[in-house]
């Protein structure tokens, strides 16, 4: 592989030569290269032979080489590819045990006729969940992910629910025309298990989380508060009805200090307005995990409603 890179920028150096060459703007033969002495005039007549197949026989390469071969991998690979790449991130996603969805979001690049995004359980991309290809001027997709078995999945293509609830990647590249960019940083986002980032932690000042405008009888809303901790680019946020959140929880990430939740609604989060909830918050500095917050305890409606 170390020799097909140093024998394609070689490539790459003598034919910006040539170029030049047409131009007139260098005089270059090929005795500079330790080969003939004919001169560089076309890539036909260069050097020894008249073709690409018999060029480069001279004791400068250690031997005969098969150009044509080189001179097809380079130019696959210059005509394929674009030297750009996109800035993408996870604005929000939800994980728990029956589905999953994200979403996926990313600065429109200039003259990209179109998105390719990749999900993947492992960071290596080895087991794809997900490969989307979106056309046009597009800034964002969301997909969601239904376990097997579960009711909201009829009718719907379902993943084994490892897939659901384990750690998930993401990465996306911009296609121009049928070239491809290259892909972004690769974005992780934590699964329903109490795992630690593979990426690391970050230490940082602790985290106070707040309930503000809890739910009563007439109004079944509230709103978890936070202040915002330096250099965090979102924070995670778990919940379930135990206060034990190695299991029946729930996840949610945000980019903001703050989460609106309609109890038993049409919100974010709907859950019965009698049952007591728990909740921890946790900052992310971009794949990397912070340090949880204190539990807070939201306490279910104990009156009637009627």
């Amino acid at each position: 592989m170390k020799k097909q890179k140093i024998i394609v920028g070689v490539l790459a150096s003598v034919m910006a030569a040539s170029s030049l060459c047409s131009m007139g703007a260098v005089n270059v033969n090929a005795s500079t290269f330790g080969t003939s002495n004919k001169a560089a005039s076309s890539w036909g007549s260069w050097g020894s032979g008249s073709s690409w197949g018999s060029w480069g026989s001279g004791s400068f390469w250690g031997g005969n080489t098969d150009w044509s071969k080189w001179k097809d991998e380079f130019d696959k690979w210059n005509n394929s590819t674009v030297k750009q790449s996109v800035e993408a991130k996870i604005s929000s996603y939800r994980v728990g045990t029956g589905s999953r969805s994200l979403d996926i979001t990313w600065k429109k690049v200039e003259n990209a006729t179109g998105y390719k995004i990749q999900v993947s359980s492992d960071m290596l991309f080895k087991n794809i969940v997900e490969e989307k290809n979106v056309e046009g001027y597009v800034s964002g997709y969301s997909p969601i992910y239904y376990a097997e078995g579960t009711d909201s999945a009829s009718n719907k293509k379902t993943y084994d629910k490892a897939i659901i609830t384990g750690d998930m990647y993401v990465r996306v590249k911009p296609v121009f025309d049928g070239k491809e960019g290259t892909w972004c940083s690769t974005i992780y986002t934590k699964g329903y298990e109490d795992t630690t980032s593979p990426f690391g932690t970050k230490k940082h000042d602790p985290l106070k989380l707040k309930i503000d405008n809890y739910a009563s009888k007439t109004k079944h809303s509230m709103k978890l508060s936070w202040d915002r901790v330096e250099g965090a680019t979102g924070y995670r946020i778990e919940y379930n009805g135990s206060g034990d959140f190695t299991k029946n929880r729930v996840v949610y990430y945000t980019t903001n200090n703050y989460y609106n939740y309609t109890v038993g609604g049409n919100g974010m989060l709907c859950i019965e307005a009698k049952n007591d909830e728990y909740y921890r918050v946790q900052p992310v500095f971009g794949n990397q995990d912070g340090s949880w917050s204190n539990t807070v305890l939201a306490e279910g409606y104990k009156g009637s409603f009627y």
